[in-house]
C-alpha cells in the first residue's frame, strides 16, 4: 500500500490501523504466527496486510467468511491459521507435505487436513440455505480414481468436492461439475438452488433440496465418515474458506485479490 493510500485509509478507518501501520486484523494474525515461531518477514507482512485491507474493502473478509485459511505461504503452522479469528484453525494429520509458497500436498495414504470447522456448531455465516465452500487447487487430478476431496457424512448430506460430477452442498443430491485446477466454489443460495463455480465459469443447479448441516469438521484429502482417502499424491491445496453465499462477481474479485497476494512470492 502506498503512503497516500495508507493515509486515506487511516483517515476513513482510524480504528482499523495499528501503530505499526498494519490493520488490526493483520497485526493479530502476525502475533499468532510469531507465537508459532514463524514470524513473517516485513515484506510478507506488507503483502498480507494489503491483501486483508483489499478483502475488507470488497466486503470479502469477516463479513463473508467464518473460516479463511491460506495454505500457501511461508510456514506450515501459519498456513493452517484462520485469518478471520483465532478459532477453527486447521490441523495437519499424519504429515501432509507442506512446501513453502506452494501449499499443502497429499503425499501419503493417511495424510490429510482437518479443517476443525464444525458445520453444525461453529458456523455463523455459513448456513443451511446460504453458504459457500471454496478451494484453490493446483495440480489437481483428472481421474475418477481421485473421487472424494473434502467432506460428506454417511448419509451424503454434507459438503463434498469431487473430481467427477459428484459435488454436494448441504444436501444429498449430486450437483454441478467436478473441481479442477484453480479456484473452485460450491454455493447454496436457497433450499433448492445454488451453483458451482470453477474459476470464472458458473453452473447453476436447481431442485437439490438442502439438508440439515451435519455435525462434522470437513476434511481435505479424505472422507470424514470412512477410511477412504484421496488417492492422488500430486494435488496441492493453496486456500480454503467457508462462509455465506457469494456471486460470480464477488468470487472473481476474491480470486483477483488472492492471486495478487500469491504472485508476491
Amino acid at each position: 500500500m502506498r503512503k497516500d493510500q495508507f493515509i486515506k485509509f487511516w483517515i476513513a478507518h482510524p480504528a482499523a490501523v495499528s501503530s505499526s501501520g498494519y490493520c488490526d486484523e493483520a497485526t493479530a494474525l502476525f502475533a499468532r504466527m510469531t507465537a508459532l515461531g514463524e514470524t513473517p518477514t516485513d515484506a510478507r507482512k506488507t503483502a498480507i496486510n494489503n491483501c486483508i485491507v483489499s478483502l475488507k474493502a470488497a466486503g470479502l473478509f469477516a463479513t463473508q467468511w467464518d473460516d479463511l485459511v491460506v495454505t500457501k505461504g511461508h510456514a506450515a503452522g501459519s498456513c493452517l491459521l484462520n485469518w478471520i479469528l483465532n478459532a477453527t484453525n486447521g490441523l495437519a494429520v499424519n504429515s501432509p507435505l507442506f512446501v513453502a509458497d506452494t501449499g499443502y500436498k497429499k503425499n501419503a495414504a493417511t495424510a490429510y487436513i482437518n479443517t476443525k470447522y464444525n458445520l453444525s456448531t461453529q458456523s455463523v455465516l455459513f448456513t443451511r440455505n446460504d453458504a459457500s465452500w471454496i478451494m484453490k487447487i493446483s495440480a489437481a487430478s483428472t481421474g475418477a480414481g481421485t473421487k472424494f476431496h473434502g467432506a460428506v457424512n454417511a448419509s451424503a448430506q454434507g459438503v463434498d468436492f469431487c473430481v467427477v460430477t459428484n459435488n454436494r452442498m448441504n444436501g444429498a443430491t449430486v450437483i454441478g461439475t467436478g473441481y479442477t485446477n484453480g479456484w473452485n466454489a460450491l454455493i447454496r443460495t436457497s433450499s433448492t438452488a445454488g451453483s458451482t463455480i470453477i474459476n470464472s465459469t458458473e453452473t447453476p443447479f436447481t431442485s437439490n433440496t438442502s439438508a440439515a448441516l451435519p455435525s462434522l469438521e470437513p476434511f481435505i484429502f479424505r472422507l470424514n465418515y470412512s477410511t477412504a482417502f484421496d488417492v492422488d499424491t500430486t494435488e496441492v491445496n493453496e486456500c480454503y474458506a467457508f462462509g455465506k453465499s457469494l456471486t460470480l462477481v464477488q468470487f472473481e474479485t476474491f480470486q483477483g485479490i488472492m492471486n495478487t497476494y500469491f504472485a508476491t512470492f
